[in-house]
């Protein structure tokens, strides 16, 4: 499925301010403008349970400790280690609280090797015995569009996706229900080419090789 844009929206779809002026044109309806704004957010909602892109992916230091708040903009871990060393397993909550701890309730103090993510905070395990560098990469949630942030990564690479997501949200409110199927089928059509581009971005165009299995015994003599 096909949707183009009309030629002269596209040069509003840079900004947020031009995003809402491009939605009020093809919503022609005085009486939603004030909704406009909402429909923007409710579309950013959606991307955020689906997408799951590299250009999420942020990498920042961090200094293990009892425990460490996780980023503000944190959405999923991707990956926590220290520098030199195999990267730290990560635990559900009810296997770390299961770990051993000395007759006080204390745990050993020596290098983290294990972390659990628990009520908004990194907790670590052992408790660190001096300082470490570690390296936490994260999928950070996707950046709101508004006022004082006029665009973000995925505006700047789908502004159509933008448009028409947040039209189907109108369409949820009642602007025009006859279109809806066929709009909904656009921006479905629309993130499953979004996240094939970040397929490709992450692995190439080329076919993966697969590694055998780890406990497949080639060449064993009896």
């Amino acid at each position: 499925m096909t949707i183009f844009i009309d030629a002269e929206t596209t040069d509003d779809l840079t900004t947020y301010d031009g995003l809402l002026l491009s939605i009020a044109r093809w919503l022609e309806r005085d009486d939603l403008t004030d909704r406009i704004p909402d429909f923007v957010r409710l579309a950013e909602a959606r991307f955020r349970d689906v997408l799951v892109m590299p250009d999420m992916e942020v990498r920042v230091a961090l200094v293990p400790a009892v425990s460490v708040d996780l980023p503000t903009d944190f959405d999923s871990i991707r990956a926590l280690g220290i520098a030199g060393y195999a990267a730290m397993d990560q635990l559900t909550p009810s296997d770390f609280g299961a770990l051993p701890v000395d007759t006080e309730g204390n745990p050993p103090e020596s290098q983290p090797t294990k972390f659990a993510i628990v009520a908004g905070k990194f907790l670590f395990w052992p408790t660190p015995d001096k300082t470490y560098s570690a390296t936490l990469t994260y999928r950070a949630n996707l950046p709101a569009l508004n006022i004082l942030t006029q665009t973000n990564w995925l505006y700047k690479r789908r502004p159509d996706l933008y448009l028409f997501a947040s039209l189907l949200q109108a369409e949820f409110y009642g602007w025009n229900d006859a279109r809806l199927p066929l709009i909904k089928g656009a921006v479905d059509e629309m993130l499953q080419e979004t996240m094939m581009a970040g397929v490709r971005r992450r692995y190439g165009a080329g076919p993966l090789t697969m590694k055998p299995a780890v406990n497949e015994r080639v060449g064993l003599r009896r």
